[in-house]
This record gives structure tokens, sequence and C-alpha cells, in this order.
């Protein structure tokens, strides 16, 4: 058996080897063959003084009598060369005693035993085998250390994300509103469910003067901190785009986003404009879901869906506003597609004739808050169990009574 026939290539091997025998030229000669470096010495005393000053990899002992036990061997190597001595291969004894030896150091041992006969052709074997191995475990140990550093470094990028996904928590917390408007003819409600950490979902509700209100509710394409971030841009476009007719509004904000907006990135949106007074409800959309009226009296659920396409598409786009009548105990509900996109075991969608199902039988007295939350109940036993899919944000507005503020309030 040659080292060829254990499939390795000895030109990797530039180690350094000392032979300690009494005849050590045939194990030099073939191991300088191989390209490996080889100091010689004739017993332990001379190979101790002759490898003071040298790098050496591994050690040949070949004992000097047959009278030399492997045991024995490897006693007086580790005596002569202390700490010094690393893997070894020991030529003492007979083949039997040999084998004994090597199976009693186990895989783990860094002393290897052949018969002292052994052909030079076997020692080349087991020198290159020895020295592949230790070669392969200090590439792992290394690749080990790597490994840690770039856990290190992986442990310390998640930190930095979790630091700027809790800023971008705080940012996205900061252009939902903290406060809903109150006035005793109307009844207002919202409820948001991100998918992840921050959404694409955003809405607003604010009070335009003593009699009207504004709505608006938008779903940024996508996920996570890139929507969150061109939620932001909605929200600060909304901000800066005032005006009391939903059309109007959502033609601002286009003009304002469109030009900003991220490649591959648009808005749907719903603006709407409530007067208490006169019991009006203005809606104007951009690609976005219906505005859906529950009327008491009928126990039916309309769709206000005027024609708009997405922010931030159409350079100039307008967008029609509807107008319609709402009355005593009706109710406005917005909400995203997170909704109706939600899916069942089956692989089937609620879709958007499910909510109104829904909504349908929501008794007309139950506060506006109460009707949120069941639909969200509702939505999440239709899923069985299924994961959300996407954001999710319910807006909610109910009708108490349609009139002068001062009618409403007075005891």
């Amino acid at each position: 058996m040659g080292i060829e026939d254990i499939g390795l290539d000895p030109t990797e091997h530039a180690d350094r080897v000392c032979v300690v025998s009494p005849s050590p030229v045939p194990y030099q000669t073939i191991l300088e063959k191989r390209e490996l470096g080889v100091v010689v010495a004739s017993d332990l005393d001379e190979a101790v003084e002759r490898c003071q000053d040298e790098r050496i990899d591994l050690v040949v002992y070949h004992a000097e009598s047959d009278a030399i036990m492997p045991e024995q061997a490897a006693e007086e190597l580790r005596r002569r060369f202390g700490a010094r001595v690393g893997p070894g291969i020991i030529l003492a004894g007979n083949s039997e005693s040999a084998a004994q030896a090597d199976q009693a150091v186990g895989r783990r041992g860094t002393v290897r035993f052949l018969p002292r006969d052994a052909r030079p052709s076997e020692v080349l074997v087991r020198v290159v085998t020895i020295l592949r191995l230790r070669k392969l475990r200090a590439e792992d140990e290394r690749h080990r250390h790597d490994v840690a550093s770039e856990n290190a470094a992986l442990r310390d990028l998640t930190q930095r994300f979790q630091n700027e996904l809790l800023e971008a928590q705080r940012v996205q917390q900061s252009i939902l509103p903290t406060a809903l408007p109150k006035d005793a003819r109307c009844r207002f409600a919202s409820s948001y469910v991100p998918l992840e950490a921050v959404g694409g979902d955003l809405y607003d509700m604010w009070s335009i003067d003593e009699d009207r209100y504004g709505f608006f509710i938008g779903d940024v394409t996508g996920h996570g901190l890139p929507a969150a971030f061109v939620g932001a841009l909605t929200k600060m476009a909304l901000s800066y785009s005032t005006s009391a007719d939903p059309g109007k509004l959502l033609q601002r904000m286009n003009d304002g986003l469109e030009s900003v907006m991220p490649e591959g990135r648009f808005v749907t949106a719903l603006a709407a404009v409530y007067d208490a007074k006169a019991g009006l409800l203005q809606v104007a959309r951009a690609g976005h879901l219906p505005a859906l009226v529950i009327r008491a009296a009928a126990h039916s659920v309309e769709c206000i869906e005027p024609p708009g396409f997405p922010l931030g598409v159409i350079p100039g786009a307008t967008f029609e506003t509807t107008t319609v009548s709402l009355h005593a105990n009706d109710r406005m509900v917005l909400i995203t597609d997170g909704l109706v996109e939600t899916a069942n075991l089956d692989g089937e969608l609620l879709g958007i004739d499910g909510v109104c199902e829904f909504l349908k039988e929501v008794p007309p007295d139950a506060p506006m808050a109460q009707l949120l939350q069941s639909l969200l109940a509702h939505r999440a036993e239709f899923a069985g169990g299924r994961l959300l899919r996407d954001d999710i944000t319910v807006v909610g507005l109910g009708v108490a009574q349609v009139g002068a503020r001062e009618s409403a309030e007075s005891p």
C-alpha cells in the first residue's frame, strides 16, 4: 500500500519530520521523495539535540532493538522530548504488540504504533495521513474561530437591526393618531394589526371644524421596514395636503408622492369627510378597497367605490369624490386588504363579500369599537389558525344622530 492508494497528494505537505532510527536512510529517502522536510538522528539523545532549534511536526521513532516494547518506546519518547513532542509514530515490537498498543491509545491518541519491521512505505502512509489529519484539525479549528467571529458579527448586526427596528416602531407609532375625535353625534374607533414589528398600513382621523371630520386609510405595497418608510412619506404628504374635499386631498398627496416614491412602490388609499350636522359622507379612493356603509334600517352594506389610481403612480392624477347620506345608527367601516385576503385552511379567501356578510349581522346598537373587534375575531376564526399574510387596519365611524352639535350635547 502506498500514499497514492489513499488519495493523498504528497506535494501538499511541507512539514518537518524527525526520524530517529539506527538506520534512518530508508525512511529519510522515501519521505524526502514526497517533499517532506526530514531531520535524522540515530538515537533519542541526538534527536533532542538536533530538534532543539527546529520546528518539528512529527517524530518517527524506530526502536533500537526488538526488546523494546511499544509502551516502553512511547514512555521514553515522552521523557526525552517532554511537552515538545506532538504527533509521533513508534516502530517497536511485533505486529501483535504494535496493534494492541495502537488500539489502546484509540483514535484520539497523538502517538501511533507500527511493528519494528514495518516497511518504509507503510511508515510514509502513516506519516502523510497523520500530517493531513493534523492540518484538517487546524483548518477546522480556524473555521470554528471564523464561525465564532462571524456569529459575533451577526449578533452585533442583529442588535443594530433590532435597535433600528425599535426606532422604526417609534416612528410608525408617531404617525398613527394618539387620540380619536370626540363628538356626541359620532362614535370613532380603529384597530391596527401589523404583520411584522412595523408595517405598511397607516390611518388617521382628525377634526376639520366643529361639524366635519376627516378620515384617511392607506396601504403601502410590501411589508416591514421599506413599507414603513413609504408609510412615513405618505403621512408627511397627508399632513401637507390639507383639504376638506377628499378628492382634492388625494390629488395633492399624489402630486407630492409621485416624485419621491421608490421604484416599484405605490400606496392605495381612501379619504373621507363626514359632516355630522348634515349627515353627509364624502369618499374618494386611490385604488383602495371601498368604504363600507352599514345601513341600520335596511340591514345592508353599501360599497362606496369611486374610481382612482393608487398614489405615487400617475403624475397629475385626479380623484373623483362620491357623496352619500348617513342616518342615525348607520356605520362606515374602512379596511385594508390584509383583512379580505385572509385565507382559511381550504385556501378560500374571506373577501369583501365575506366582510360585508358579517357586518350585516352586527346588531345596530353594538358599540363601534366592539364592532371592529368582532370583525377581527371573525377573521381569526375564519383563518382557522393560519398566520397573517399582511397588515390589517380597520377604521370605524358610527352615527349616533344627525344634527347640530348643540342639540346632541344638550341634556
